[in-house]
């Protein structure tokens, strides 16, 4: 599966959830890589951060639905969207848009553009177009490397699960520190996200991940001779 096929299922993903909760490690899962490549796919792709994806994406059929149901109370439409409170959405409102949902209904959304799907038409060009540009052989000073062997059709898939762990094993022990109690995973994935903690363990010195991935073999053991 290539990196286009992998963003399009997660976009996918994103619009069949956009009034839940949308988890990092779900995306990162139908994009069968680890959560630090898939936004760093993702951004190339689409050209934009996964969560400035769903923040404009959520707040686009939101204002569709301000004007589409008029009765319906500002507040209860941003608990639909995700929005912990009125205030929090208006202010991420305010902030796209440059208007509060409530003038934004008052004019009947005129004026505003909205955020649609993103059109893979041109996915392609996007990722590669201006990223060429500078190619140099640059030589590095010795330095410890992590690498994971997978075997498999897809040993990606694979492979994200103990990388993932081992890059949050440091701030898993922060968590506990300052919580006084160990996460669940998918509480310590967001919450090293929101805290840019997604680094090797500093106890072991590395400074470079690398996975390595090399499909599987299957040997013919049933030969006859003639």
């Amino acid at each position: 599966m290539d990196y286009i096929s992998r963003i399009k299922a997660t976009i996918d993903y994103i619009e069949e959830n956009i009034r839940s909760p949308i988890d990092l490690l779900d995306l990162s899962k139908k994009a069968f890589c680890s959560v630090p490549h898939f936004y760093r796919i993702f951004n190339s792709i689409v050209g934009m951060s996964v969560k400035d994806y769903i923040r404009k994406r959520r707040l686009s059929i939101a204002a569709k639905e301000l004007i589409s149901n008029p009765r319906k109370r500002i507040i209860d439409i941003a608990y639909d969207y995700d929005f912990n409170s009125q205030e929090v959405f208006t202010r991420a409102f305010l902030k796209e848009f440059g208007i509060t949902p409530g003038e934004y209904r008052r004019k009947n959304g005129e004026g505003i553009v909205l955020f649609d799907k993103f059109d893979f038409s041109g996915g392609e060009k996007k990722m590669v177009v201006g990223k060429l540009n500078d190619v140099r052989i640059v030589r590095l000073e010795p330095m410890k490397v992590a690498y994971y062997r997978g075997y498999g059709i897809n040993p990606e898939r694979e492979a994200w699960i103990p990388i993932t762990e081992w890059l949050l094993s440091d701030a898993k022990e922060l968590y506990f520190r300052q919580f006084g109690r160990y996460p669940e995973v998918k509480e310590l994935l967001k919450w090293a996200e929101e805290n840019d903690l997604y680094k090797p363990p500093k106890a072991e010195g590395i400074s470079v991940l690398t996975i390595l991935l090399r499909p599987k073999i299957k040997l013919n053991t049933d030969m006859k001779s003639g």
